[in-house]
């Protein structure tokens, strides 16, 4: 999700106080002298443009917390996201390990049998072939450990060292689904309320503003008296077309805000629905692995022993029946961490 500045426009004070020293010759008072006046001059805006300005800035505060709880919401899948990366590679690096020291044990077995004859020379390249084969599997799955490694350091932002267990995954769980409820759509809920508010207090900007004087006059002269009055009046600006291309910047927008959060409530449900219909897949297989495939796993690996030590098959046939069992596991390891993953997307779903 990007979140884009929805502030309101920055809100000016434009109360002004000062106070002023006017003298005219022609203002004279009793004793026939030129009064000399000291007074305090007040200008405010119209009330009701403060309310509509408090109003604003509460609305700018919780569009901060919200995009503050997005933020983290998407902290916690990432990390959340990396830590699983990790169990999972060191799973897939566990059973490439076991099947590089299998080829290893086939591959010298082979290179032997060939000089002394017991054997073809298309065996003893399909046994290095494979062996190789193997061990580059086994290499990139370490790069990938420990990518995943410093991709879960870089989210942690911390200077200790995480060493994570080879400990299957539990399975995740699916949080109750209120789209109302979603962080993001509060987050645009608030843009809209802002933009409508702003509009609002663009509008109350044409309102005239209150001016407010208190003064005090006298003089040097004989019989001196101190004479004192108070002055109110309106200030109506002239021209109003800076306020009017600011209402018509205020109504587009509103609409524009109003158009994203359509788009992205329709969006975030789309993404929810194929998120869910991913899950599904990832739940077949491993339901497949739960009530068929580990079994079968198990099975082929002892009466593959079985069948070895009997003669009853080579060390090829052998070496070939472990890898499919061993085959399953990741597969099912994998099915098990895409589905974690999607769990996680929908859980801390965003757009």
């Amino acid at each position: 999700m990007v979140l884009k500045d929805y502030n309101a426009q920055n809100i000016v004070d434009q109360t002004i106080s000062f106070s002023y020293v006017d003298y005219d010759e022609n203002n004279l008072a009793e004793n026939g002298e030129p009064l000399k006046v000291f007074g305090i001059s007040q200008s405010i805006q119209f009330p009701t443009i403060y309310g509509a300005q408090r109003k604003v800035e509460k609305q700018k505060t919780r569009l901060s917390i919200q995009e503050y709880n997005i933020n983290e919401r998407l902290l916690k899948k990432e990390v959340y996201h990396a830590y699983y990366n990790v169990v999972y590679r060191n799973n897939v690096v566990a059973r490439y390990k076991y099947l590089d020291s299998l080829y290893k044990q086939f591959s010298t077995a082979a290179h032997k049998r060939y000089e002394v004859g017991e054997t073809n020379l298309l065996e003893k390249l399909t046994a290095e072939t494979k062996q190789k084969e193997i061990s580059l599997l086994l290499s990139q799955s370490e790069e990938n450990i420990f990518k995943a490694y410093t991709v879960l350091q870089e989210w942690m932002q911390s200077d200790s060292t995480y060493v994570i267990s080879n400990q299957l995954s539990p399975l995740l769980n699916v949080n109750s689904w209120e789209m109302s409820e979603h962080p993001g759509l509060q987050y645009y809920e608030t843009a809209k309320e802002l933009s409508q508010t702003s509009l609002s207090l663009e509008r109350q900007y044409l309102l005239p503003d209150l001016q407010f004087s208190i003064f005090q006059g006298t003089n040097n002269g004989l019989n001196a008296q101190n004479y004192s009055g108070f002055q109110a009046g309106i200030s109506i600006p002239l021209w109003f077309g800076a306020n009017k291309s600011k209402i018509n910047a205020a109504k587009t927008q509103t609409m524009i805000i109003e158009n994203e959060y359509e788009n992205y409530k329709i969006q975030l449900d789309s993404k929810y629905q194929r998120l869910i219909s991913d899950l599904k897949k990832y739940e077949e297989a491993i339901n497949y692995y739960n009530n068929t495939g580990q079994k079968l796993s198990n099975e082929l690996a002892i009466n593959a022993t079985k069948a070895f030590q009997y003669g009853e098959i080579d060390f090829l046939q052998y070496v070939q029946l472990l890898e499919s069992a061993t085959t399953i596991e990741i597969n099912y390891l994998q099915n098990l961490f895409n589905y974690n993953t999607t769990i996680l997307e929908i859980n801390y779903l965003t757009f």
